[in-house]
């Protein structure tokens, strides 16, 4: 009998084992990570883009982030970002952040889904002002965005 229960207890926690590895691997790929960007935003609202990052998840609402944590152009002021696939397509909306504002959390389009996403900036205003910024952003941080 008790042989019984202990090859029982040891495929429980063999199979809890392969369930855990499955799915460990998947929850890591949805971090809120800090990926450092640094973008010249341009003048006359020129686009400024970052090194593309795949986006695996097809879930709209696991939600992109940015953090711009400095801005030459000074205090209170605003610098417009959001995702687009390499062609130059919006895969998300456009916000405007400012350093006060500390990590800002937003969805994606379905377009995002399973594909690379590049993180773009521009001057909110079209003017010939060029200045850097820089700061961390994550393609999917897992959270759950509702707006």
């Amino acid at each position: 009998m008790k042989t019984g229960k202990r090859k029982y207890a040891m495929s429980a926690a063999f199979a809890a084992f392969l369930a855990l590895s499955a799915v460990s691997p998947i929850a890591a790929a949805y971090e809120d990570n800090d990926v450092d960007y640094q973008f010249h935003i341009l003048k006359q609202q020129q686009n400024s883009r970052k090194t593309g990052r795949y986006c695996g998840t097809a879930d709209v609402n696991n939600a992109w982030k940015v953090w711009m944590k400095r801005s030459e152009e000074g205090a209170w002021t605003y610098t417009t970002y959001w995702l687009e696939h390499y062609n130059g397509d919006n895969v998300a909306p456009s916000h405007s952040i400012r350093v006060e504002d500390g990590p800002q959390y937003y969805n994606t389009y379905s377009s995002a889904s399973r594909s690379t996403v590049y993180l773009t900036a521009e001057n909110n205003n079209k003017n010939d002002t060029d200045y850097f910024v820089s700061g961390v952003w994550d393609e999917e941080t897992g959270k759950r965005y509702y707006p």
